[in-house]
């Protein structure tokens, strides 16, 4: 198992500059999110060398942009639009060999779920976001894989939990298509998040780690002994990301932070 740490988390160095600060305190890889309206071909060129300039893995790569989150809209064009970030970033980790993410929506909810958890996809929800999933899924080669992630009820309104996402799984029945755990939005749906991995572990293809809080493991309430002891016996994924806040010394809490996590991977 290895660990990476999100380019976002760092300081707003050159991808390169990152790289080897996540070399030289303990890390494996780097997940990249960038915005879709700055790309170019000089950032394609540094992210496609990255790991033979540094020895850091691209394990994931995300666009960003306006439209990202809203894949499921009611307008078509917004629809469209937010297709057209999610086909760029696959066309990026087809070259890379790395995951990227969707969700069946991503932003704040208007009305709050406080008393509808767990809300259900219907008939033609689920059909519509079926379809965009073989359209996307289709588009992936290689050692590249398009990954559903759960999000919590306070960000999406559908999919919430892994087993929401696993559901859709059985029914799009592609290779190229897995799912990605986020302990944090874990902590908030699943009541226990040991027999989830057990139970899902094969289609577990990535991880994202976090506290309960949002801030690095060990610095929230959750029992990280047995969660990532269950991620190392069930999961099949390569990587555990940190996709969190750092508060103090990024690079003394940094380090801490890999020698937390190893003792029990």
């Amino acid at each position: 198992m290895k660990l990476s740490c999100t380019n976002l988390m760092l300081e707003a160095r050159s991808l390169t500059e990152q790289a080897f600060f996540l070399k030289e305190i303990g890390f494996d890889a780097i997940s990249v999110f960038e915005e879709i309206d700055g790309w170019n071909d000089r950032k394609f060129g540094e992210l496609h060398d990255l790991q033979k300039k540094t020895g850091i893995e691209v394990c994931e790569f995300c666009f960003s942009g306006e439209a990202y989150g809203c894949l499921m809209d009611s307008d078509p064009r917004v629809r469209a639009r937010a297709q057209t970030i999610y086909k760029e970033a696959i066309a990026v980790c087809n070259v890379l060999g790395a995951v990227t993410e969707m969700e069946y929506e991503y932003r704040i909810q208007r009305e709050m779920p406080l008393f509808h958890p767990y809300r259900k996809m219907t008939i033609e929800e689920e059909k519509q976001f079926l379809e965009t999933v073989a359209y996307l899924s289709e588009l992936v080669e290689g050692g590249a894989r398009l990954l559903i992630e759960p999000v919590n009820r306070y960000e999406s309104c559908r999919l919430n939990t892994v087993e929401d996402c696993a559901h859709v799984l059985q029914n799009c029945k592609n290779g190229r298509v897995g799912i990605l755990a986020d302990v944090f939005h874990m902590a908030i749906e699943e009541p226990d998040m040991e027999p989830v991995f057990e139970r899902y572990g094969n289609s577990i293809l990535h991880v994202h780690l976090a506290d309960n809080n949002r801030l690095l493991p060990g610095k929230g309430t959750l029992n990280w002994r047995n969660i990532l002891t269950a991620i190392s016996r069930h999961g099949n994924s390569r990587y555990m990301n940190l996709e969190c806040a750092v508060l103090g010394d990024r690079r003394l809490e940094l380090m801490e932070t890999v020698k937390f996590l190893r003792q029990y991977i």
